[in-house]
C-alpha cells in the first residue's frame, strides 16, 4: 500500500474492500497481516452494510488491537511473543558461537490468541 497520506490510504482500503466483495465465491473470512488495515477494511465492511462476523468475518494478525478502538468491533487477532523469540535467538547464536558443532533443533513460539468479536 502507498502510506503517503491519509486519503490515499483510504482510496486504497476502499478499492481493496470492493475487490473483496467482488470475489466468487464470495469469501466468508478475510486474514490481514496487519491489525491496522483489519480494522480499516472491518470499517468499510461494517459501512457497506455487511454483518460482522455472521457474513464475513475478519482477523488481524500482529497484536495492534488497541487501534481497533476506531471502530464499533473489537478485533480479533493473533500476537506474536516477540519476546521469548528474541531472547531464544540471542542465546541460541551465543550457543552457536560458543560451541559451532552444537546440532540444530526445533523450537516452536505459538503466537497469543486476542478475543474480539470479528470471527
Amino acid at each position: 500500500m502507498d502510506m503517503g497520506s491519509y486519503p490515499r490510504i483510504r482510496t486504497q482500503i476502499n478499492e481493496l474492500g470492493e475487490k473483496i466483495l467482488r470475489l466468487t465465491p464470495a469469501p466468508t473470512a478475510v486474514v490481514c497481516g496487519s491489525d491496522r488495515l483489519a480494522t480499516c477494511l472491518l470499517n468499510f465492511f461494517l459501512s457497506k452494510g455487511i454483518c460482522v462476523p455472521e457474513e464475513l468475518a475478519i482477523i488481524g494478525c500482529d497484536g495492534d488491537t488497541v487501534f481497533s478502538e476506531f471502530t464499533d468491533k473489537k478485533l480479533c487477532s493473533y500476537r506474536q511473543p516477540f519476546a521469548a523469540m528474541s531472547q531464544f535467538i540471542y542465546q541460541t547464536a551465543a550457543d552457536l558461537a560458543e560451541h559451532p558443532d552444537r546440532p540444530f533443533f526445533h523450537a516452536e513460539f505459538p503466537p497469543e490468541y486476542i478475543e474480539g468479536n470479528t470471527i
